[in-house]
């Protein structure tokens, strides 16, 4: 998180110790602007985007609020982030529905392998935009087409592009997007957002929704007989998502600030050309799983020894070095952000020299 950040979290803290200081109506006022600032950034409208504590939470949400049928089909990609499975699974074995995979063998052949699994029968698609493993990034276009063609839902996970990669709801033509606020939206983690198609929405059973959740602007104003929750994904708000002793919200606010001091795709590229640097470098006992096409994938960039327990020996290595990276599902993932120069690329590109010639 910006220190920006970090001292709204502080003075949150604080306000909690002191909240007879504060206006009753104050209370409901920051789950509002942090949608603002969402609903900005991805192209949307405000109404359609609800916060949550994480992109499995929202997903979670949509599992509540759709109808299966013995029959219907859930489609997945093979070892996608384990959210996905983890919500579809479940709801497949309950409604009796069939869970179909996807099977690869390289990241370009996702959009192609999901598009042959979808038929009439697809009730949903969920996928990641850009995988944590290999930092690819899916070519939506062809899936939501599929999708569109068959009547199926489609629900893109974008924890890895949101914030970094420019979004727009409409490019997109997905009818779900779940992210979280922790990686590059750089708020504190336990925060996300679930964005709802207004051409579906109206088509969602009634779920649990926060009490709070009324489109009312004081504790006078809430139904306490007949409570009816907000029009618009605001319904499915995580519940105490109010202002303004909210700790996470208020960091995250100010995070979402900090973000919009910098043009869209300026962050974007400058992790490129880093990572560009690094996997161009790699030393022969290392292999490239980012694709080579900027366009192709996010702003993570994922590489290899030549065996797994190769792998897992750099890795060790690297971290004893100092270096912050991350092992995802037998690859190492190196994420940078703005923070980050030229030299920190070339110093990791010392060490892996260093490693492959012992």
């Amino acid at each position: 998180m910006p220190l920006s950040a970090v001292e709204a979290a502080t003075r949150a803290a604080r306000a909690k110790a002191m909240p007879h200081a504060f206006e009753p109506g104050a209370f409901f006022n920051g789950v509002r602007t942090v949608r603002c600032h969402l609903a900005g950034l991805i192209g949307a409208d405000p109404q359609d985007i609800a916060v949550t504590t994480g992109a499995g939470a929202g997903t979670a949400q949509v599992a509540s609020s759709l109808d299966f049928k013995p029959g219907d089909e859930i489609v997945l990609v093979a070892q996608d982030f384990p959210s996905h499975d983890a919500t579809w699974r479940p709801v497949a074995d309950r409604y009796g529905a069939s869970l179909k995979i996807a099977d690869f063998d390289t990241p370009e052949q996702i959009p192609e392998r999901l598009c042959e699994l979808i038929t009439p029968a697809t009730r949903l698609v969920s996928v990641s935009h850009v995988r944590f493993d290999d930092g690819s990034r899916l070519d939506v276009a062809p899936v939501a087409s599929a999708c569109s063609r068959n009547g199926a839902l489609l629900l893109l996970d974008v924890s890895q592009s949101v914030g970094i990669v420019p979004l727009d709801v409409a490019d997109l033509d997905a009818d779900f997007l779940v992210g979280v606020g922790y990686k590059y939206l750089m708020g504190p983690w336990g925060t996300g957002f679930l964005w709802i198609s207004p051409e579906v929405s109206g088509d969602l059973r009634p779920a649990p929704w926060n009490w709070v959740a009324q489109n009312v602007n004081s504790f006078s104003d809430l139904s306490y007989v007949t409570p009816r929750p907000a029009r618009g994904a605001a319904r499915f708000d995580a519940a105490q998502t109010v202002g303004p002793f909210n700790i996470n919200l208020a960091a995250w606010e100010a995070s979402l600030c900090f973000l919009e001091r910098f043009p869209q795709g300026m962050a974007l590229d400058h992790t490129q050309n880093l990572i560009d640097r690094l996997l161009e470098a790699l030393p022969p006992r290392c292999r490239r799983l980012t694709p080579t096409d900027r366009t192709a994938r996010g702003a993570a960039g994922c590489f290899a020894a030549e065996s797994s327990d190769a792998t897992a020996d750099l890795y060790t290595f690297l971290i004893r070095k100092k270096f912050s990276i991350s092992a995802r599902n037998g690859r190492i993932r190196i994420a940078p952000h703005l923070l980050n120069r030229e030299a920190e690329i070339d110093r990791l590109i010392k060490a892996l020299r260093q490693w492959a010639s012992l």
